[in-house]
């Protein structure tokens, strides 16, 4: 029995279930009414979106953990997140969530259920802008340098976070992780904006 199977699965589990959560805690500060624009609330919601993409990133840290340890041994400690990435990478350059339209499936002449996967094209977030936007992120969280005049615009920035929310979370509503040795993560987490949100997570199985 493969001792790391259970692990990968589960950690990526948590890690989709910490994501739901700050998808709320984001929603219940951008869908509010009447709508409030606050600087706080572009600090926030910009610390929730930096640690959803952090999240992604340990997801697929998890997914590959086996071959991570093997070239990092103190990968428990690791929090650099541009690092991890460029690690999983070199592991599995197909590591990236593939954004998915909700399976579908009929019954062939048989009787056996077919499942269709396709894959989404556009308004995801992909991998280039997941490296702009975390790091436009990050200058949002940290406090200004007095000696810089320039005024955050509350207005533009929350519309750019709202931008990213919704690429998120056609990222991840339903979407797959092809794993280095051809199995794939199949995750479901029905991230609809304003409703409860499910989490079912497969792994299938290369055969």
């Amino acid at each position: 029995m493969d001792r790391y199977a259970d692990c990968e699965v589960d950690k990526y589990a948590d890690c989709m279930e910490a994501i739901q959560m700050h998808i709320k805690a984001i929603n219940d500060v951008l869908d509010r009414t009447p709508p409030m624009f606050m600087i706080r609330d572009v600090e926030f919601v910009a610390l929730q979106l930096r640690k959803i993409l952090e999240l992604i990133v340990f997801a697929n840290l998890s997914a590959h953990i086996e071959q991570y340890q093997a070239i990092r041994s103190s990968y428990a400690n690791d929090w650099n997140i541009n690092r991890i990435r460029k690690h999983i990478k070199t592991i599995n350059p197909d590591y990236y969530p593939k954004a998915i339209r909700p399976p579908s499936g009929c019954k062939n002449d048989i009787g056996v259920l077919k499942i269709s996967i396709e894959s989404l094209s556009e308004g995801f977030l992909t991998e280039s802008e997941y490296a702009s936007e975390y790091q436009h992120l990050s200058t949002l969280i940290h406090a200004q340098n007095p000696f810089n005049t320039t005024a955050i615009q509350v207005v533009d920035e929350l519309n750019r976070l709202d931008n990213i929310r919704k690429k998120i979370i056609t990222l991840l509503n339903y979407h797959q992780v092809r794993l280095s040795n051809g199995d794939v993560i199949h995750c479901e987490m029905s991230l609809a904006l304003g409703k409860k949100s499910n989490l079912k997570i497969v792994k299938l199985k290369l055969v």
